[in-house]
């Protein structure tokens, strides 16, 4: 067995850091400040290391304010599109798929679910039929042959796109097809005695296919790499790997996206807001009324200090008295300085934010229609009827290739053996339905006269409530005008909020 160092694509190398920027903003502030200076500059780059800029730049990152709208966001986009309700009715010899798709206890639901939240932050994921795999074998081993002994199912395995470090596509018989993908994965142990998690090993499954275009794995630990282990379908080599990648687009002819997910342009627009806010937080220090004293003398001090009970400052407020020496004399200075610049950025960067999909609510939500709601949730809503669309056909292809590797189905009779799988993600979230919130603004635009009562019903209506609903409490107003407080504590309950794919 020989050393071998196995080295990154290209287009790795300039896809990780903006994967690690959207991993981090997911994660939320904490992260985001416990990585101070990856992601806010010192305000100041003069003498950067000396106590007083040093402490200067802990009271920038401790009131610069980082809003976790990547997450909100990501979990939202979770709610509308619902894939762990997705309907799924599976060939009897790979059901148990249904209960435990990856061998590891994930039903087939929250694999669904975890990849398409993978696709929205990271644009593509990895998904792997496996079936007495090298990823199988303990990290110490360079033998399958434990592996076989065990009789494993074949199962569905994700893998993250950072832990694709290298890819090739060849053309074989005149098509073009993924050829070699070496996927990363660093285990850790648990030392009982220090109580420390200390990494183990770095491990590489290696998925491609020889010169004679037939499907093997290896496995690389440590810097070295096993044999190749041919995988067979029934005594017979197969000729292309059983892997799906699942893209939130088109995916491209002989290449895989540069671009990161959809999230990234609202992690972009939440990072600026928080050097916006840490910014905005510094400027506001400097608009302190400053007190200013003038006509001082020799010998002042000490006799205010006599006759103002010993205390040297000027003391300001109602119960204050200030006994001044004879010529001096006191002002506050008022900066002029305005901060609607900071404001109206902020105000700015949440209707970008609003417009890119992101969970977030501005000043100008009360102004807007139904028709314009639903305008802005069209290019969502687009982007995920086609991430069902592909996370389906993903997913059916791989539940069809556990059943080739259980030999239910040769692997040229894969596309006809499709017709058996039924995977069916939801598709109505064309229509975004109005917040509670947002029917008590429209509450009081028609208690102050801005909205009319038909208006109401009909954006009630095209919001996504029951004509019921408006109609209920549109009689309430008829017949007993209560207070709007009152007539918002009783609207109807909605629905279950959904995060990551599961009611709350």
């Amino acid at each position: 067995m020989a050393a071998i160092t196995i080295t990154t694509h290209p287009d790795y190398q300039h896809a990780i850091e903006p994967l690690r920027t959207v991993r981090d903003c997911v994660e939320g502030s904490p992260t985001i400040k416990r990585k101070a200076q990856a992601y806010l500059k010192p305000p100041s780059m003069v003498n950067p290391d000396s106590p007083e800029q040093l402490a200067r730049y802990a009271k920038y990152l401790e009131n610069a304010e980082f809003d976790g709208f990547a997450d909100l966001t990501r979990r939202g986009w979770l709610g509308k599109s619902r894939p762990a309700q997705t309907t799924v009715d599976l060939p009897e010899v790979v059901a148990y798929l249904e209960q435990n798709a990856d061998g590891d206890g994930t039903s087939l639901r929250s694999s669904i679910s975890n990849a398409v939240s993978e696709v929205f932050q990271t644009k593509f994921t990895i998904l792997v039929a496996e079936y007495q795999g090298l990823s199988n074998v303990d990290t110490k081993s360079l033998s399958i042959a434990d592996a076989r002994a065990l009789a494993p199912r074949a199962t569905i395995k994700l893998y993250t796109r950072e832990s694709l470090v290298n890819w090739a596509f060849k053309r074989i018989d005149g098509k073009m097809q993924l050829a070699y993908m070496a996927l990363k994965e660093e285990t850790t142990t648990f030392n009982h005695d220090s109580m420390t998690h200390d990494l183990e090993t770095e491990v590489y499954l290696i998925l491609a296919l020889d010169e004679n275009g037939n499907y093997y794995q290896q496995k690389r630990v440590d810097g070295i790499l096993s044999e190749r282990s041919p995988v067979l379908i029934n005594g017979q080599p197969l000729k292309w790997l059983p892997v799906e990648i699942l893209v939130d687009d088109e995916k491209p002819v002989g290449a895989l996206p540069k671009a990161p997910g959809m999230l990234y342009p609202i992690c972009e627009k939440s990072l600026a807001m928080y050097r916006n806010s840490a910014e905005w937080a510094e400027s506001r220090r400097t608009l302190v009324a400053t007190l200013m004293t003038m006509g001082w003398k020799d010998g002042d001090l000490e006799l205010f200090k006599s006759v103002n009970g010993g205390r040297q400052q000027i003391q300001l407020g109602g119960l204050a008295a200030n006994n001044l020496p004879e010529g001096v004399t006191y002002d506050i200075l008022n900066s002029s300085q305005s901060m609607d610049a900071f404001t109206d950025y902020e105000d700015r960067a949440l209707e970008r934010l609003q417009q890119l999909g992101g969970a977030v609510k501005t000043k100008a939500d009360s102004q807007r229609t139904a028709t314009e709601a639903e305008m802005d949730a069209a290019e969502l809503n687009a982007s995920l009827e086609t991430i069902a669309s592909n996370t389906e056909n993903a997913y059916r292809r791989l539940v069809a290739y556990c059943s080739m590797f259980e030999g239910a189905v040769q692997p040229d009779a894969v596309e006809d053996y499709l017709e058996k799988i039924v995977i069916s993600l939801p598709r109505d979230f064309d229509s975004p339905k109005l917040t509670v919130e947002e029917v008590r603004v429209m509450l009081d635009m028609l208690d102050r006269g801005v909205m009319t009562r038909m208006q109401f019903v009909e954006a009630m209506s095209a919001g996504g409530w029951t004509e019921k609903d408006a109609e209920q409490i549109m009689a309430e107003l008829d017949e007993e005008s209560p207070a709007i407080s009152t007539l918002a504590a009783n609207l109807p309950r909605e629905s279950p909020a959904v995060q990551d794919g599961e009611a709350t």
